[in-house]
């Protein structure tokens, strides 16, 4: 039988499952269908236009979730439009009041606590339904004020259960998700249901069941920069789980286990791994075991960038550059294209540098800080720090550097490195290209750029014209000739981290 042989009833209830995806490839396979199909295409593309871009603050309420998630038990349909949702509320202040406030409908607030006693995902999880609402009707009576608001977890991890088309998310900044404490906590509850929605997402099973987060490509930031801004980047944990994940921008994350104020990172479940691609993380706290960990289970990735600041009560202020690059080749370096390693602010020394990028042998774009070099090799048995260690002989200098060059592998095509070119950078400027010329000529045949980019002044330009490479000033847009600058501005001269403000629409810093 041919398809416009069936009944026109029967030929509206397919257009109406082929929505939100498949309706305008239907529409348009033939005059018949798209002319029948004309009303549910102008629902469609008013509903795809109010709810593909979704932000919870666009009322007088801050970080009103609860409303998007009344609209989406209003009408179900809703939650398959929505493919961007951002939970992170950047208003330092609301003003005005709330108009058409739902929560003054009992009906409304009676369908919504329905939806979530009706939720397959807290079966599967074991957890009781009317406990989660009471914590929904909780977390939201505490939200008047953002200067005292801790978020809503439970609104939100609810509402990400109804939406299956998500392709990106930006979360709440804060802690939650993250099972520090031993259990009963809160965290627990959320993990168990992130966990059932993960598993449900992942899974072969086309039985026509929800499968939230199927199709969740991208996470973004959801923290500011800053000495006292942080999260445990156990917090995302069930979402790198996720097979469709491809790319994870990060701001203020820790991974370290100090025993004192850091957070460790561990996977909660052995054998499944990440499919992540991209892993970009800027103004993060992470020490070798912790990128160690991450990095074990992402088979996949090929590109990776990581700025290191210090966090509160001094946390990673004496970092080993050497030991986290070493950690990073053991796991992922026979995949990676590409990779950044950065600093924005240290209080004390490196405690091991960098001495060789051969364990990335497909690597064929490299962005440095001239910092990460600052200290003796992991194999030297010296180190540089607080907690100073040296082996017996010549103790490290900056002239011990290796040459760049000779710690490239074959196939680099492009490398930057990017220097304050104080008193301490000029010895080490001098080491890393004294035979720059040599290796591209006899053995980095693919090398296309080297480009040593200085902080605001061109005064390294006899250095770089002797080793034939490119020299970039850079200068903040917007700074007066007359002015160095400030830290945060200095933060953004690599240009992996531009790249990256612009990819994620923008960065906050806290002064």
């Amino acid at each position: 039988m041919r398809l416009l042989d069936l009944p026109g009833e029967l030929i509206d209830e397919i257009i109406n499952y082929t929505c939100p995806d498949g309706l305008e490839s239907f529409a348009l396979s033939c005059k018949a269908v798209y002319q029948r199909a004309y009303t549910q295409m102008e629902k469609h593309n008013a509903l795809r236009t109010q709810w593909q871009h979704t932000r919870n603050d666009t009322t007088a309420r801050y970080a009103d979730s609860l409303r998007i998630l009344s609209k989406i038990c209003a009408a179900p349909r809703i939650g398959w439009y929505i493919e961007q949702l951002d939970l992170w509320d950047k208003r330092v202040g609301v003003e005005g009041e709330v108009v058409d406030d739902f929560r003054e409908d009992s009906e409304v607030m009676e369908r919504v606590r329905s939806a979530v006693r009706a939720s397959s995902f807290l079966r599967d999880a074991g957890v009781d339904a009317d406990e989660w609402w009471e914590k929904i009707t909780v977390e939201d009576d505490d939200g008047a004020d953002p200067d005292d608001w801790l978020g809503t977890p439970f609104t939100d991890v609810f509402l990400l259960s109804l939406l299956p088309n998500l392709r990106e998310l930006q979360l709440y900044r804060g802690t939650y998700f993250g099972p520090v404490q031993p259990p009963p906590n809160d965290e627990v509850l959320l993990v168990k249901v992130l966990d059932a929605i993960v598993a449900r997402a992942n899974s072969d099973n086309e039985d026509g069941g929800e499968k939230a987060l199927g199709k969740l490509r991208t996470i973004l930031p959801f923290l500011a920069e800053g000495y006292e801004e942080r999260a445990p980047l156990q917090c995302l944990e069930p979402f790198l789980r996720l097979h469709s994940l491809q790319e994870l921008f990060g701001v203020s994350l820790i991974a370290v286990e100090d025993g004192y104020t850091g957070v460790p990172f561990s996977w909660l479940h052995p054998g499944q791994i990440s499919y992540l691609k991209r892993i970009e993380l800027a103004y993060c706290c992470m020490d070798s075991e912790g990128i160690w960990t991450l990095l074990s289970r992402t088979p996949h990735l090929t590109s990776f960038a990581y700025s290191h600041q210090s966090k509160w009560h001094g946390c990673e202020h004496n970092w080993n550059a050497g030991a986290f690059i070493e950690a990073i080749a053991r796991t992922v370096g026979p995949t990676l294209t590409s990779l950044a390693i950065t600093v924005d602010l240290l209080r004390v020394n490196i405690i091991n540098g960098a001495s060789s990028f051969h364990s990335f042998p497909q690597l064929q774009h490299l962005e440095i800080g001239m910092q990460v070099f600052y200290g003796p090799p992991v194999e030297s048995g010296q180190e540089r720090g607080i907690n100073l260690e040296n082996s017996d002989g010549t103790l490290w200098t900056e002239n011990d550097i290796p040459c760049l060059g000779s710690m490239l592998p074959d196939l680099i095509r492009t490398c930057d490195l990017n220097t304050d070119f104080d008193s301490l950078h000029t010895k080490a400027l001098d080491s890393l290209l004294k035979n720059i010329k040599e290796e591209r000529t006899q053995r980095l045949k693919e090398l296309e750029c080297v480009t040593v980019r200085q902080w605001l002044h061109g005064t390294a330009q006899p250095q770089t014209q002797r080793a034939e490479v490119n020299l970039e000033i850079y200068r903040p847009p917007r700074l007066p000739e007359n002015e160095e600058g400030t830290i945060l501005q200095h933060s953004m001269m690599p240009a992996w981290k531009r790249k990256f403000s612009e990819r994620v629409g923008g960065l906050m810093f806290n002064e």
